[in-house]
Protein backbone atom coordinates (compact mmCIF):
# COMPACT_ATOMS: atom_id res chain seq x y z
CA UNK A 1 0.00 0.00 0.00
CA UNK A 2 1.45 3.70 -0.99
CA UNK A 3 -0.49 6.04 0.41
CA UNK A 4 0.09 9.54 -1.20
CA UNK A 5 -0.33 12.41 1.39
CA UNK A 6 1.26 15.11 -1.07
CA UNK A 7 2.07 15.29 -4.72
CA UNK A 8 4.88 12.78 -6.27
CA UNK A 9 6.40 14.67 -8.96
CA UNK A 10 7.98 12.03 -11.10
CA UNK A 11 9.31 13.25 -14.58
CA UNK A 12 10.05 11.20 -17.85
CA UNK A 13 8.66 7.85 -16.58
CA UNK A 14 9.89 5.07 -19.04
CA UNK A 15 7.18 1.61 -19.21
CA UNK A 16 8.05 -0.98 -17.50
CA UNK A 17 5.65 -2.68 -15.09
CA UNK A 18 8.52 -4.83 -13.04
CA UNK A 19 9.95 -1.69 -11.51
CA UNK A 20 8.19 0.77 -8.97
CA UNK A 21 9.51 3.49 -10.82
CA UNK A 22 11.98 3.57 -13.50
CA UNK A 23 12.50 7.01 -14.23
CA UNK A 24 15.18 9.04 -16.73
CA UNK A 25 15.06 11.93 -15.32
CA UNK A 26 14.15 12.65 -11.36
CA UNK A 27 12.27 11.36 -8.87
CA UNK A 28 10.75 13.11 -5.94
CA UNK A 29 8.63 11.65 -3.10
CA UNK A 30 7.33 13.89 -0.12
CA UNK A 31 5.15 13.25 2.65
CA UNK A 32 4.34 9.30 1.52
CA UNK A 33 3.37 6.60 3.18
CA UNK A 34 4.56 3.14 1.89
CA UNK A 35 3.18 0.16 4.04
CA UNK A 36 2.79 -4.04 4.53
CA UNK A 37 3.77 -4.34 0.90
CA UNK A 38 5.02 -8.10 -0.52
CA UNK A 39 8.44 -6.75 -1.30
CA UNK A 40 9.84 -3.26 -1.40
CA UNK A 41 8.59 -0.22 0.04
CA UNK A 42 9.97 1.91 -2.61
CA UNK A 43 12.30 0.68 -5.51
CA UNK A 44 13.69 3.03 -7.17
CA UNK A 45 15.80 3.87 -10.49
CA UNK A 46 16.86 6.36 -12.38
CA UNK A 47 19.87 8.09 -14.17
CA UNK A 48 18.88 11.50 -12.59
CA UNK A 49 18.57 12.67 -8.79
CA UNK A 50 16.20 10.39 -6.41
CA UNK A 51 14.94 12.30 -3.26
CA UNK A 52 12.65 11.21 -0.48
CA UNK A 53 11.70 13.39 2.42
CA UNK A 54 9.36 13.88 5.10
CA UNK A 55 8.24 9.95 4.35
CA UNK A 56 7.47 6.68 6.03
CA UNK A 57 8.50 2.87 4.89
CA UNK A 58 7.70 0.03 7.25
CA UNK A 59 6.51 -3.65 7.80
CA UNK A 60 7.77 -4.40 3.91
CA UNK A 61 8.48 -7.67 2.94
CA UNK A 62 11.75 -7.17 1.58
CA UNK A 63 13.73 -3.93 1.67
CA UNK A 64 11.99 -0.20 2.79
CA UNK A 65 14.11 1.26 -0.12
CA UNK A 66 16.16 -0.45 -2.57
CA UNK A 67 18.05 2.06 -5.12
CA UNK A 68 18.82 0.88 -8.27
CA UNK A 69 20.66 1.83 -11.82
CA UNK A 70 23.01 4.65 -11.90
CA UNK A 71 21.09 7.68 -10.34
CA UNK A 72 23.81 10.73 -9.99
CA UNK A 73 22.48 11.61 -6.55
CA UNK A 74 20.22 10.49 -3.87
CA UNK A 75 18.94 12.38 -0.68
CA UNK A 76 16.54 10.56 1.78
CA UNK A 77 15.72 13.04 4.26
CA UNK A 78 13.84 12.85 7.33
CA UNK A 79 12.17 9.94 7.24
CA UNK A 80 11.69 6.69 9.76
CA UNK A 81 12.47 2.94 7.79
CA UNK A 82 11.19 0.15 10.03
CA UNK A 83 11.06 -3.27 10.71
CA UNK A 84 11.54 -4.56 7.02
CA UNK A 85 12.10 -8.00 5.75
CA UNK A 86 15.85 -7.64 5.01
CA UNK A 87 17.58 -3.88 4.71
CA UNK A 88 16.09 -0.55 5.34
CA UNK A 89 17.89 0.81 2.36
CA UNK A 90 19.53 -0.65 -0.17
CA UNK A 91 21.52 0.31 -2.81
CA UNK A 92 22.82 -1.75 -5.97
CA UNK A 93 24.25 1.02 -7.92
CA UNK A 94 26.05 0.55 -11.28
CA UNK A 95 29.67 2.34 -10.64
CA UNK A 96 29.23 3.65 -14.44
CA UNK A 97 29.44 6.91 -13.21
CA UNK A 98 29.79 8.44 -9.83
CA UNK A 99 27.26 9.18 -7.48
CA UNK A 100 26.46 10.62 -4.28
CA UNK A 101 24.58 9.30 -1.65
CA UNK A 102 23.08 11.73 1.22
CA UNK A 103 21.50 9.95 4.21
CA UNK A 104 20.25 12.65 7.00
CA UNK A 105 17.84 12.79 9.74
CA UNK A 106 16.78 9.13 9.05
CA UNK A 107 15.52 7.00 11.72
CA UNK A 108 16.31 3.44 11.28
CA UNK A 109 14.97 0.38 13.43
CA UNK A 110 13.77 -3.27 13.58
CA UNK A 111 15.43 -4.57 11.03
CA UNK A 112 16.01 -8.45 11.99
CA UNK A 113 17.47 -9.87 8.59
CA UNK A 114 19.63 -7.69 7.47
CA UNK A 115 21.74 -4.41 8.38
CA UNK A 116 19.87 -1.61 8.52
CA UNK A 117 21.93 -0.12 5.31
CA UNK A 118 23.59 -1.38 3.16
CA UNK A 119 25.27 -1.15 -0.22
CA UNK A 120 26.16 -3.78 -2.20
CA UNK A 121 29.42 -1.94 -4.51
CA UNK A 122 30.49 0.85 -3.06
CA UNK A 123 32.55 2.47 -5.79
CA UNK A 124 32.94 5.88 -7.13
CA UNK A 125 30.29 7.21 -4.62
CA UNK A 126 30.14 9.86 -1.89
CA UNK A 127 28.02 8.26 0.75
CA UNK A 128 26.93 10.39 3.99
CA UNK A 129 25.10 9.58 6.78
CA UNK A 130 24.80 12.04 9.11
CA UNK A 131 22.17 12.92 11.80
CA UNK A 132 20.67 9.52 11.76
CA UNK A 133 19.63 6.92 14.97
CA UNK A 134 19.95 3.81 14.50
CA UNK A 135 18.52 1.50 16.80
CA UNK A 136 17.23 -1.81 17.65
CA UNK A 137 18.44 -3.74 14.64
CA UNK A 138 19.59 -7.54 14.92
CA UNK A 139 21.85 -8.18 12.20
CA UNK A 140 24.08 -4.91 11.65
CA UNK A 141 24.20 -1.31 11.26
CA UNK A 142 26.22 0.23 8.25
CA UNK A 143 27.10 -2.60 6.15
CA UNK A 144 29.03 -1.85 2.61
CA UNK A 145 29.87 -4.75 1.05
CA UNK A 146 32.33 -5.64 -1.85
CA UNK A 147 35.18 -2.97 -2.74
CA UNK A 148 35.07 0.33 -1.47
CA UNK A 149 36.84 1.93 -3.95
CA UNK A 150 37.88 5.74 -5.08
CA UNK A 151 35.09 6.75 -2.52
CA UNK A 152 34.32 9.29 0.46
CA UNK A 153 32.34 7.82 3.25
CA UNK A 154 31.45 9.91 5.90
CA UNK A 155 29.26 9.03 9.06
CA UNK A 156 28.67 12.33 10.97
CA UNK A 157 26.78 12.72 14.12
CA UNK A 158 24.56 9.62 14.27
CA UNK A 159 23.64 7.67 17.13
CA UNK A 160 23.50 4.36 16.79
CA UNK A 161 22.11 2.23 19.93
CA UNK A 162 20.75 -1.59 20.98
CA UNK A 163 21.68 -3.25 17.70
CA UNK A 164 23.51 -6.28 16.95
CA UNK A 165 26.41 -7.22 14.84
CA UNK A 166 28.95 -5.21 13.54
CA UNK A 167 27.48 -1.44 14.06
CA UNK A 168 29.47 -0.02 10.17
CA UNK A 169 31.40 -2.65 8.15
CA UNK A 170 33.62 -1.72 5.75
CA UNK A 171 35.93 -4.79 4.65
CA UNK A 172 37.31 -3.63 1.73
CA UNK A 173 38.27 -0.32 1.09
CA UNK A 174 40.89 0.76 -1.73
CA UNK A 175 42.08 4.24 -2.57
CA UNK A 176 39.20 5.86 -0.05
CA UNK A 177 38.91 7.84 2.31
CA UNK A 178 36.45 7.53 5.57
CA UNK A 179 35.45 9.71 8.26
CA UNK A 180 33.28 9.05 11.77
CA UNK A 181 32.76 11.87 13.69
CA UNK A 182 30.48 13.21 16.18
CA UNK A 183 28.85 9.63 16.44
CA UNK A 184 27.61 7.89 19.62
CA UNK A 185 27.88 3.84 19.62
CA UNK A 186 25.58 3.02 22.99
CA UNK A 187 24.83 -0.68 24.58
CA UNK A 188 25.46 -2.63 20.91
CA UNK A 189 25.52 -6.27 21.54
CA UNK A 190 27.53 -9.04 20.14
CA UNK A 191 25.79 -11.38 17.38
CA UNK A 192 28.53 -13.94 16.53
CA UNK A 193 28.05 -13.91 12.92
CA UNK A 194 31.27 -12.29 11.85
CA UNK A 195 35.08 -13.81 12.23
CA UNK A 196 35.81 -10.04 13.01
CA UNK A 197 32.35 -8.68 14.58
CA UNK A 198 33.42 -5.09 16.23
CA UNK A 199 31.62 -1.77 16.76
CA UNK A 200 33.60 -0.22 14.01
CA UNK A 201 35.10 -2.76 11.44
CA UNK A 202 37.38 -1.37 8.73
CA UNK A 203 39.69 -2.95 6.50
CA UNK A 204 42.14 -1.79 3.27
CA UNK A 205 43.27 -3.37 1.07
CA UNK A 206 46.51 -1.92 -1.65
CA UNK A 207 46.11 1.17 -0.14
CA UNK A 208 47.54 4.22 -1.38
CA UNK A 209 49.59 6.04 0.78
CA UNK A 210 47.59 9.51 0.78
CA UNK A 211 44.27 7.79 1.65
CA UNK A 212 43.01 8.76 5.37
CA UNK A 213 40.54 6.65 7.70
CA UNK A 214 39.50 9.41 10.71
CA UNK A 215 38.02 7.95 13.94
CA UNK A 216 36.91 11.09 15.37
CA UNK A 217 35.22 12.58 18.46
CA UNK A 218 32.79 9.53 19.01
CA UNK A 219 31.69 7.98 22.19
CA UNK A 220 31.86 4.27 22.57
CA UNK A 221 29.33 3.49 25.65
CA UNK A 222 28.47 0.04 27.43
CA UNK A 223 29.06 -2.48 24.02
CA UNK A 224 29.53 -6.06 24.38
CA UNK A 225 31.09 -6.64 21.68
CA UNK A 226 34.42 -8.64 20.99
CA UNK A 227 36.27 -5.63 19.66
CA UNK A 228 35.10 -1.63 19.83
CA UNK A 229 37.57 -0.83 17.07
CA UNK A 230 39.18 -3.09 14.06
CA UNK A 231 40.97 -1.16 11.81
CA UNK A 232 43.36 -3.42 9.30
CA UNK A 233 44.82 -0.61 7.24
CA UNK A 234 47.77 -1.54 4.49
CA UNK A 235 49.00 1.56 4.24
CA UNK A 236 47.34 5.76 4.62
CA UNK A 237 47.14 6.91 7.75
CA UNK A 238 44.82 6.79 10.28
CA UNK A 239 43.63 9.62 13.26
CA UNK A 240 41.61 8.35 16.28
CA UNK A 241 40.46 11.06 18.68
CA UNK A 242 37.86 8.76 20.90
CA UNK A 243 35.73 7.90 24.03
CA UNK A 244 35.23 4.48 25.25
CA UNK A 245 33.52 3.28 28.28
Amino acid sequence: MLQQLLPIRVRHIAADPQHFALVIGDIWFATCLSLANREHGFRLESDGSITIVDSHAFSNGVHAVLLVGSPLSVSIQNTLISSSGKNGIRAEISPDKFSTIKIQGVNLTGHYYSAAIEVEDATDIDFEISCCLVTDNFNGGISLDGITGNSTISILGSNFTRNRGSIVSIPLIQDSDVILHGNSFTANQLNNFGEHEAVVDIATFAEAPGSKIRVEDNEFEQNTMNNVLELRHLGGTICLTCRVL
